[in-house]
């Protein structure tokens, strides 16, 4: 993506630099997909066609910094889901208020996500959702070693498919921080949150943490324990808090491992009448909340083992246990992948990639088993430097499950034209 630098320097004392960086991409394409709704009996094929804009904006002066990139994607599916718009990004803004100690912030962040992780990625199950936050900053050097740094923010979270979810959060946070060499740097942070929902019962957080980060040749680790708490109407859960990451970069391989353990707040619908409860008066829908304690793992390695292709083994898990009920629910397995890119010429290139997933979910005694697979054949070829044609064709199962099981065969093609 083409970007243009420019810098004007003030005949003032002092300076200001200003710059300013762009791009922009414009495409259209085909996708022909042999099952359109990704079900067992495969039905429904179509051709789909999409047209996007995207763009890429960095703006930087001494006072401020403002950037953000978005891209807005227009669909037609003639035979399955009907025409869909979406618009999805990030844009981040910092005012510098006074230099070197207070600034605000400002951050809008909007993706079209996966609705439920179980289900099979068509349309119908994925939605947008899209989070803004605002808040002062302030840092204070008290030695040249130690800094103590407060921020308040105040946020608002929207779910296109669960507007009843729509939240807001203010959240107050405050931490010193200690570097103890060149190689390890350590803090002590409070933060304290109070969320409330459109209809749902809201909730306060309170955390308390150490935090210990250290660099080492070629990677580094941090580390973070410490006690989060959640109060909910009259009804108080407390919880370890634990983070801890490794990542090192050695002999062509990225090794990345990573564990969390904390309280978050899950709110859901819930629809009552006789069989449910019996004897209830009434019938609906109502909106029940709980605070539950979620624990994740990942552990991912990739490595260079050609000049042209690149494997990764990874394996990952995610508990969600209750603190009212303890019913839990599990979601683990591993994944593999192989992946082959080689240029053929000055304007061409292509590729293979094959993919797989092992995945068990749900609540103990009741868990789905899947076995996903993708395999991909690539072909690009660039007319110009403006110019591109990429191109696709690959399949992709999903077997196992007690209903979401699919084979699908899908080929594209895409003109990509950047904006100069």
């Amino acid at each position: 993506m083409m970007k243009r630098l420019v810098n004007i320097f003030l005949l003032v004392v002092p300076a200001v630099t200003y710059s300013f960086d762009w791009g922009a991409s414009v495409s259209s394409g085909l996708r022909y997909t042999s099952n359109a709704f990704l079900e067992e009996g495969a039905t429904t094929s179509e051709i789909q066609r999409d047209a996007q804009f995207a763009v890429d904006i960095d703006q930087q002066t001494k006072r401020a910094s403002i950037g953000g990139n978005y891209l807005l994607n227009r669909i037609y599916y003639p035979e399955s889901f009907g025409d869909e718009t979406t618009l999805q990004g990030n844009a981040d803004a910092s005012i510098v208020i006074f230099p070197g100690n207070l600034v605000w912030n400002a951050n809008h962040i909007r993706v079209d996500s996966v609705r439920n992780f179980d289900e099979n990625d068509t349309p119908a199950n994925r939605a947008v959702r899209q989070t803004f936050q605002t808040g002062p900053s302030l840092s204070l050097r008290l030695t040249p070693v130690d800094e103590l740094s407060t921020s308040v923010s105040h946020s608002w979270k929207t779910i296109e498919f669960e507007p009843e979810r729509d939240s807001e959060t203010d959240l107050m946070s405050l931490s010193f921080i200690h570097q103890f060499s060149r190689l390890l740097t350590g803090s002590i942070s409070f933060d304290q949150s109070e969320v409330s929902f459109e209809e749902a019962e809201g909730y306060e957080q309170d955390s308390q943490s150490l935090s210990l980060q250290r660099k080492i040749k070629d990677g580094g680790l941090s580390l973070v324990i410490g006690n989060n708490e959640i109060h909910q109407a009259n009804f108080k859960s407390r919880s370890p808090l634990l983070n801890a990451s490794f990542f090192l970069k050695r002999y062509n391989s990225d090794l990345n491992i990573s564990y969390s353990r904390k309280l978050t707040h899950s709110s859901t619908e819930v629809l009552l009448d006789d069989t449910v409860i019996p004897g209830l008066p009434f019938f609906g829908v109502i909106q029940f909340t709980e605070v539950v304690e979620n624990e994740s793992l990942r552990a991912n390695i990739s490595k260079l083992v050609a000049d042209a292709i690149t494997i990764g083994v990874g394996c990952f898990l995610d508990s969600t246990v209750s603190q009212r009920t303890k019913v839990s629910s599990d979601r683990r397995g591993w994944t593999a992948s192989a992946d082959y890119q080689r240029p053929l010429s000055a304007s061409t290139a292509a590729g293979l990639r094959y993919d797989t997933r092992y995945v068990v979910s749900g609540i103990s005694g009741e868990e789905d088993t899947s076995f996903y697979h993708n395999l991909v054949a690539r072909y690009d070829f660039s007319f110009t430097d403006n110019l591109n044609i990429d191109s696709n064709v690959g399949v992709s199962t999903r077997s196992g499950s007690a209903e979401n099981d699919f084979d699908n065969i899908f080929a594209s093609i895409r003109v990509v034209y950047q904006v100069r």
